[in-house]
């Protein structure tokens, strides 16, 4: 779907069309002229190009930053191109008929990008375009050559088949660590149509007493990530893995804290002190706090996170208190100094001694690392310590005040620029290939309604700005089964037609099953929506948005 008049504002413009259509052009004929000094051959040399097709499209890593194409092929060997114009930097990923990754061409230099791949079965391919600098038309050109028998006297038997699909792809260097560990099993993180809507549960929050094969199975079809105690799912893993292969489970470690009896376990140089030279405890639990940067510490928490990972058999590590509440009044017994300054550590400087923390724990492990600290999209943004620089070192984030915080009226909405950077920074960590979890606590007292209304509206804001890496949970009380999936979170939006955009004072994102409207000021919106339209209770749909409303609208 095209929106001209609001283009101007999340798609800078390129070029002109005509100047888009002779640079392709060029493009075409010099990939074309490349295809064919390279006589296209098959691994095993014979000749036969069978089979051919060239893609067109643009990307913009500030706005529709991915792609799409379907490659419907032959078996064989694929050799793709892809080309573009300026100082852009594209990526392209192939997945299988299955959904599943199987190769990539990441190079931060190559234009053109290269891939080569032998396909062992014929079916519907999909190759994503990925921006992740700049904007600019491209060029893919596919080919597909078919190993021909070579004649002989006597009838050759057929070669054996693969067992697999093909090679694993090598590990990628980029600027930041690669989301992807080499120790771990490789699991689809690209947007497909049943995944841009995906949930995950921190069971670690209110851990369960026991925990049956069957609860476990269940709570691993309902979400792809789980936090949870290293006894909690345990014996269930391998199960759960099995009910649902996107799924990864992580044990919970407290980062920057060590347990209320813990008040001597550790040497004296690796606990925190305030201005007093006294040792700081938390306010709520009593537990001490450590210093980030300590060596002591750090080592620390890589041993006890590999420790977690063997026993348990999870798939990584979550790693609690990386953000900056300890530096807030009334957090603990005191303010933390921070002995290179003498003085009270800044936001700045904290998440860089907890962030480079957790990229330790991330590196040496080289698995799965999440980290809670992100905070609210005003703290992700913040110009005084933004907290997306958690990110740098790690695979993924919580953002447990995306929106709210826990016990906030549930009459209390954010402003629309506040609403609008807890979007953006989803926009933000997809576009850094970083898994923005975040979380929706409406602890507050109110009725079912309300809640399900603030619910809504933080489920149609988070559609607003997934790229189908993020993943949202919602929970109505401190003693909420937070391993339970609610039904709104599986219905099926299909894929995002393009990037959100502005209309009057509603925001909307169109998706190939859904219509996502957010009206996020204090007054109440008409709108004119199609009657086939159903809402997510099934209902015939309105035409008004009320104040600090949304509606996601099912075709």
């Amino acid at each position: 779907m095209t929106h001209a008049s609001n283009n101007s504002i999340f798609n800078p413009s390129i070029s002109s069309w005509s100047l888009r259509r002779q640079i392709m052009a060029a493009v075409v004929a010099l990939s074309l002229a490349s295809l064919a000094l390279v006589a296209v051959t098959s691994s095993s040399g014979r000749a036969g190009a069978d089979w051919s097709q060239t893609f067109e499209g643009t990307v913009d890593s500030s706005g529709e930053h991915w792609a799409t194409h379907v490659l419907d092929v032959p078996a064989g060997t694929l050799e793709l191109q892809l080309a573009w114009s300026g100082e852009a930097d594209l990526n392209m990923f192939l997945k299988n008929p299955a959904g599943t990754g199987i190769a990539r061409a990441t190079s931060d230099t190559d234009n053109p990008e290269r891939l080569t791949f032998d396909l062992v079965k014929p079916g519907q391919y999909r190759l994503g375009v990925k921006a992740l600098k700049g904007a600019t038309s491209y060029v893919l050109i596919a080919t597909v050559v078919v190993p021909q028998p070579e004649p002989t006297d006597s009838p050759t038997p057929d070669p054996e088949p693969s067992a697999t699909d093909g090679p694993s792809p090598e590990p990628d260097p980029t600027k930041e660590p690669d989301p992807q560990p080499s120790d771990e099993p490789t699991k689809p993180t690209d947007p497909t149509d049943e995944e841009m809507l995906r949930s995950w549960a921190p069971v670690h929050e209110h851990p369960p007493a026991t925990m049956t094969l069957s609860e476990a199975v269940a709570t691993a079809k309902a979400h792809d990530l789980i936090t949870a105690g290293p006894k909690t799912y345990a014996p269930y893993t391998e199960a759960m893995r099995q009910a649902n292969p996107r799924l990864r489970i992580l044990v919970y470690l407290n980062g920057t804290f060590a347990q209320e009896t813990q008040g001597s376990a550790y040497p004296d140089s690796w606990y925190s002190r305030d201005n007093s030279g006294s040792k700081i405890r938390s306010s709520g639990f009593g537990n001490f706090l450590m210093r980030p940067e300590a060596n002591g510490w750090v080592d620390n928490r890589v041993a006890t996170c590999r420790d977690l990972i063997q026993k348990s058999g999870y798939d990584g590590c979550m790693l609690d208190m990386l953000g900056i509440a300890p530096l807030g009044a009334g957090y603990g017994t005191g303010l933390p100094i921070n002995p290179a300054t003498g003085q009270v550590w800044t936001r700045a400087a904290w998440l860089g001694a907890t962030g480079a923390l957790a990229a330790q724990v991330k590196s040496a492990t080289g698995r799965y690392t999440l980290g809670n600290g992100l905070g609210s999209g005003n703290r992700y943004f913040a110009t005084d310590g933004p907290t997306r620089v958690l990110l740098n070192g790690i695979d993924a984030g919580i953002a447990e005040s995306w929106l709210r915080t826990a016990h906030q009226s549930v009459t209390s909405y954010p402003t629309e620029s506040k609403w609008r950077q807890a979007v953006d920074a989803l926009r933000d960590a997809g576009s850094r290939d970083r898994d923005l979890v975040v979380m929706v606590k409406l602890w507050a007292n109110g009725t079912e309604a309300q809640k399900d209304a603030w619910h809504e509206y933080a489920l149609a804001s988070f559609l607003l700005g997934t790229d189908g890496r993020a993943m949202f949970s919602a929970s109505y009380g401190s003693s909420t089964n937070l391993a339970a999936e609610h039904s709104w979170w599986s219905k099926s939006v299909g894929l995002p037609e393009g990037q959100y955009y502005k209309s009057g004072s509603l925001y909307r994102r169109d998706f190939a099953k859904a219509v996502v409207l957010v009206n996020p000021t204090s007054s109440p919106q008409a709108v004119s929506v199609s009657t086939q339209l159903r809402s997510l209770t099934g209902e015939t749909t309105t035409n008004n948005i009320p104040a600090y409303g949304a509606r996601i609208l099912l075709r």
